[in-house]
């Protein structure tokens, strides 16, 4: 879980601080343990009572379930409720979780292990200061925002945005724009927070409110940022990275318009192409009817005219050079609808052509070649309907 704690005074110098804390392990309690008892028994019931022991202390100390806190007046627990989008109390405060000599947890406690009556004074007080502490513990750091479900914190350093931003400047410059930009997201308040669900930024949320993110509502705002500090030419393209990372938590350099699944979509020209972060970063387009005849006669168009040719010939078959030693830059094609934008790039590995396919690990054979590639077999047309990996022509800060 995390405790935020936000700053009382609205200053330029306050921010929001967060604790990661836990549950106590079970081996912490262990070590306590094992430090009052190795005085009193010898280690081979030592070593067997700690784990009996610790058990029974583990099970019993109760936690809040994983969540986004803050604690009010008198130790209240808070937490922002995800679903609703607003802070609500839990009913409960801080020393509800406290085990102290009078709770009753110890009568169980003595049922299990009376044999302990002689070190339950021991046992008593540092159960009492686990419990006191547990909330305590973590570090508390400066953040910019926080990730729903997994709950990892950000410092503005560390953020998305930042990483676009240093595409084109300096480190510290980056950050120094990116904290005008979380100004404009937090409405020039300094006593709040983002939060991101699957890297996307879902809520703006402060002390005592929460506001649903709305890019529209941000978007003259930070393009009026980034003009100030370069040209406009080169702030459009960084302000698509922006929304992009805002909306859908990558900076793809093309304005995505959907999330369908797991799948990220824009589209060019009328054809759909997916934006992927899998094991590689790419984009591809969905192989329509046309786009396959495109595809298809352009490619043996090339291949019939540059790289397929007999070498030799063993009983009447003919053996064809494969594209291996051929530049990829002159394996590319351009597509019609995708001019100027992106290129396919194919190869021939004796004895058929073949094209890469979205979340498949082998290439997809176009055509098979067991002739002429003046007439081969095929062509397959089951590749119609898939996503074909396509690559961006023109690369500018925004690309790696």
């Amino acid at each position: 879980m995390i405790i935020l704690k936000f700053p009382e005074a609205d200053d330029v110098q306050s921010s929001v601080m967060a604790t990661k804390c836990k549950k106590p392990n079970i081996e912490e309690i262990k070590v306590r343990m094992l430090e009052i008892l190795e005085e009193y028994f010898q280690p081979s019931l030592t070593e067997r009572y700690v784990e009996l022991i610790a058990k029974t202390i583990n099970d019993g100390i109760s936690f809040p379930d994983d969540g986004i806190y803050q604690i009010g007046n008198d130790g209240e627990l808070i937490k922002f409720y995800e679903t609703e989008g607003l802070w609500n109390s839990t009913g409960f405060k801080i020393s509800d979780y406290v085990i102290n000599s009078d709770s009753k947890f110890w009568e169980n406690f003595n049922n299990e292990h009376c044999f302990l009556t002689k070190k339950l004074e021991l046992i008593k007080a540092d159960i009492n200061l686990i419990t006191e502490n547990m909330f305590f513990t973590g570090e508390s750091v400066a953040v910019a925002s926080v990730e729903l479900k997994k709950y990892k914190m950000h410092k503005l350093s560390d953020t998305g945005i930042v990483d676009i931003l240093a595409k084109a400047f300096k480190k510290k410059i980056a950050i120094e724009i990116a904290q005008e930009l979380n100004d404009v997201f937090l409405y020039k308040k300094k006593n709040g927070i983002i939060l991101l669900e699957d890297g996307f930024t879902k809520y703006v949320v402060y002390k005592n409110s929460a506001r649903k993110f709305d890019y529209k509502e941000y978007a003259e705002s930070i393009k009026y940022v980034l003009e100030q500090n370069m040209m406009r030419e080169d702030a459009d393209q960084m302000a698509i990275m922006i929304k992009n990372q805002l909306l859908f938590g990558v900076p793809a350099t093309l304005e995505i318009q959907k999330r369908e699944g797991k799948e990220l979509h824009l589209s060019y020209n009328g054809i759909d192409i997916i934006y992927s972060k899998g094991y590689k970063e790419c984009y591809a387009a969905k192989c329509t009817e046309e786009l396959f005849e495109e595809i298809t006669s352009k490619i043996l168009e090339i291949v019939n005219s540059k790289y397929s040719y007999p070498s030799e010939v063993f009983s009447g078959t003919l053996e064809y050079k494969d594209t291996y030693s051929v530049p990829e830059e002159e394996r590319k094609i351009d597509i019609s609808n995708l001019d100027n934008i992106f290129t396919l790039t194919y190869s021939i590995d004796t004895p058929m052509i073949k094209v890469e396919i979205l979340h498949q690990f082998e290439e997809a054979s176009i055509y098979r070649l067991n002739g002429y590639a003046k007439n081969p077999d095929g062509p397959n047309r089951s590749i119609i309907g898939k996503y074909i990996v396509i690559e961006k022509r023109h690369k500018g800060f925004g690309d790696d």
